[in-house]
């Protein structure tokens, strides 16, 4: 039998040892080997740890965060539940807005920045899943949007963006544990509408958008606090989403210059080359993306026609198919979704 352990979450990793489903309490930490049925302590690594922890939310949740519907800025939060395929909503945000970041620190949903309508925000809001209740963070030394927001460890990156007036190269990082912000080695090239995703120790900024679409993609290492370029996409875009299953990273529609795109890029993070897989049936930009097993959520966004989207489209990387699930409530674009 698996170990008896108050409120745990599982999370399927791989190892040389094969699949572990770890269990996490406020107690303790065991390990439990699927293959030989067997439960021990597990002496974790800080690694283990940092890869474990922005998974610990809720993991049959996924969340749509703010957003814009078309006439005005939207500070709703609802929550898609994938073993249900029900919407329901949560208590909304403070303050409405939208092109802001998102992302997840242990049960925390951080929404960093973005615009409310009448103008830019600095300000950080912190969601506690278990509570149902929202508290405000330190702010961000600069206001911006469009920026992107990935966690490492217990620091969360916000990568680029823009003012207003012109594309940002500067990264910030927050830390949680002290509630401070600061700074760390800018991206060589300026950009906003772009994607961000963290693999190991290393902080992916593809595509975006700074006066042309952009094709480039940066990696920084955390470890050394530089930056270095790998081998670009084949086709430029911004306004797209990216996510993280195994050792590949999904980029997911967007815009180039004259159009809204359906197409999905892989990216070989071992083998460092790009590939195509399954277009979606729909071109869309300024979508969510986000992963849940072996399953991309496609979420809201809109399409060629600039019709705002409240559909929901799930890829199986198993299968290489796409399929519909349960709309949203109401349409939306440019929102977060974890």
């Amino acid at each position: 039998m698996e170990p008896d352990c108050e409120y745990n979450y599982r999370l399927m990793m791989d190892g040389d040892k094969g699949a572990f489903c770890f269990l996490v309490s406020v107690l303790n930490i065991m390990a439990y080997d699927d293959m030989t049925k067997t439960a021990s302590e597990w002496f974790l690594t800080w690694d283990v740890l940092e890869d474990a922890m922005p998974f610990l939310t809720q993991p049959n949740y996924i969340y749509a965060i703010g957003g814009h519907d078309g006439s005005s800025a939207l500070g709703s939060i609802i929550r898609y539940d994938a073993t249900t395929n029900i919407w329901s909503g949560v208590a909304s945000m403070p303050t409405e807005r939208f092109g802001h970041g998102v992302c997840v620190h242990g049960n925390f949903i951080y929404v960093i920045g973005g615009h409310d309508g009448s103008g830019l925000l600095d300000s950080v809001l912190r969601y506690d899943t278990t509570l149902n209740t929202w508290s405000g963070m330190a702010s961000m030394p600069t206001k911006r949007w469009r920026h992107g927001v990935c966690v490492h460890g217990h620091f969360i990156y916000v990568v680029g963006g823009h003012d207003g007036r012109n594309a940002f190269d500067s990264v910030l990082r927050y830390d949680t544990t002290l509630n401070t912000w600061s700074g760390v080695a800018s991206i060589p090239a300026e950009r906003f509408g772009h994607g961000v995703c963290v693999l190991g120790h290393f902080i992916y900024v593809i595509g975006g958008y700074d006066n042309k679409a952009l094709d480039s993609v940066l990696r920084y290492d955390t470890t050394t606090n530089i930056w270095s370029s790998v081998i670009s996409m084949p086709t430029k875009r911004w306004s797209h989403g990216v996510c993280v299953h195994g050792h590949f990273i999904y980029v997911v529609g967007g815009r180039d210059v004259s159009c809204i795109l359906g197409s999905v890029l892989r990216y070989d993070t071992t083998l460092n080359t790009w590939s195509g897989v399954a277009s979606m049936p729909t071109g869309q930009s300024e979508h969510g993306v986000c992963v849940h097993g072996d399953f991309i959520y496609v979420i809201g966004g809109r399409d060629g026609r600039h019709n705002f989207l409240k559909g929901v489209l799930c890829y199986n990387t198993t299968t290489n198919t796409w399929s519909g699930v349960a709309s949203m409530p109401t349409k939306r674009f440019d929102h977060g979704v974890v």
